[in-house]
């Protein structure tokens, strides 16, 4: 068997073991906490843990292949600074001075709003953060916009009883509207990254084909939700904006490493600089500080590196697909395969194809982003989001089936958004 095809067969299981998880979960419930097997079975039904499980395994059998040599200089050349920029981010985004300043600002925009147009102040709030909070991505990045709205989301919803439904619903619209509100510019969603520098997109370029209907997409999405589920939104427990303490150059220095990792997130010796910086300023001001979100940043971080090591071997047959296929098709292909592979992946193979048109270009891409909350593999900051909000989710796990279902509506509304204002 070739290694192309040896390291699918391991992204396949990979993928399968995502959908078993509810299962894994249910038989670890039934074992005592302090046996062997209920610790290896819960590391197992931990989402983000499950492709670097795989690539490790993968990594291992490819030694019993060849040796270590092959391996040694495929990890020299490996490129992880988009797993360690996720890493950065969801701790500096993180901090509580940073979510308590964005706290503040939602608040006061969202009882100005509710006093305008006269409604509950939880469904402004809702309405805003799963708006404003996604289109924010577009300048903060999509992890860190996912970082926040995701801590925001768990502050509300704490000590309520909550629909399983309306939960897979919220994390659903969350996961669509941060993976297309993230592409009003070219360097904050990460499939559009990928591929700008190759294709010469600039922000004008992106913000004209793409900026309008994402807009629209995000907007609509959030008011479907608020308008099916207003009665369980009006159960949720409103943000208050309270008095801090904290020094307003302790968040301005929080701000300004978070912009220097965006502005250094191809340079992977510069971000671990930045996050031996952070973490001297946030012991520097740990009276103003609580605990890092090590585990959450470090899980998803081990997630995208174990999907780069098996994503880097499918190349074989995702360049034919796509090379084969016209525009439309390509965007409906885009949006199915993002399911199963993460869209920063598709797209930067995409791009790896000679001769794509213009139009091709602009489905792939396009496609990739309405795809990217049908699965928790779809896009780079969905399991972020999860990580911060699994204490909500029963036995702390994910049904993939159920938040594929839920996020058939929003993604339906990405696909038509983008095929009536988009650019192919």
């Amino acid at each position: 068997m070739k290694l192309e095809h040896l390291a699918t067969l391991f992204f396949v299981v990979a993928l399968v073991h995502t959908f078993l998880i509810p299962v894994i979960a249910r038989v670890t419930s039934t074992l005592q906490k302090d046996s062997v097997a209920y610790k290896v079975l819960h590391l197992l039904s931990e989402v983000e843990l499950i492709f670097a499980f795989w690539a490790l395994i993968f990594l291992m059998a490819w030694i019993f292949r060849e040796g270590t040599e092959p391996i040694s200089q495929f990890m020299v050349n490996l490129n992880i600074s988009e797993p360690l920029f996720i890493l950065c981010i969801v701790l500096m985004a993180s901090v509580k001075p940073v979510l308590q300043f964005v706290k503040r600002a939602l608040v006061i925009i969202a009882i100005s709003v509710a006093k305008f147009l006269k409604i509950p102040l939880v469904i402004c709030q809702i309405a805003i953060l799963l708006t404003l909070g996604p289109l924010l991505g577009s300048v903060i990045t999509e992890p860190a916009a996912m970082t926040l709205a995701g801590l925001l989301l768990l502050q509300m919803f704490k000590d309520v009883e909550i629909d399983t439904k309306f939960l897979y619903a919220v994390l659903a619209v969350l996961f669509v509207n941060v993976s297309i509100g993230g592409a009003l510019t070219h360097f904050a969603a990460p499939p559009i990254l990928m591929v700008a520098r190759i294709w010469q997109w600039d922000f004008l370029t992106v913000f004209r084909n793409l900026g309008f209907a994402c807009i629209i997409a995000v907007t609509v999405n959030t008011a479907i939700l608020v308008v099916y589920y207003k009665k369980h939104i009006l159960q949720l427990r409103p943000l208050n904006a309270e008095p801090t303490a904290i020094p307003p150059w302790i968040t301005i220095g929080h701000v300004v490493l978070i912009a220097l990792s965006v502005f250094f997130l191809h340079q992977p010796k510069v971000l671990i600089l930045l996050l031996i910086l952070f973490v001297g300023f946030v012991q520097l001001t740990r009276t103003f500080q609580e605990k890092l979100r090590w585990k959450e940043a470090s899980f998803v971080a081990l997630f995208l590196t174990g999907l780069l090591v098996l994503g880097t071997f499918q190349r074989w047959w995702l360049e034919p697909v796509i090379s084969d296929l016209g525009e439309k098709i390509i965007f409906f292909a885009a949006v199915a395969l993002t399911a199963v592979v993460d869209n920063a992946a598709l797209t930067y193979l995409g791009a790896q194809v000679p001769n794509l048109s213009k139009a091709a270009q602009w489905a792939l891409v396009s496609g990739a982003l309405a795809g990217g909350g049908l699965t928790i593999l779809a896009n780079a900051p969905n399991p972020i989001g999860f990580a911060l909000l699994n204490p909500l989710f029963p036995l702390r796990t994910l049904s993939s089936a159920k938040l594929f279902a839920a996020a058939a509506i929003p993604t339906a509304v990405a696909v038509v958004s983008f095929i009536v204002f988009g650019s192919f």
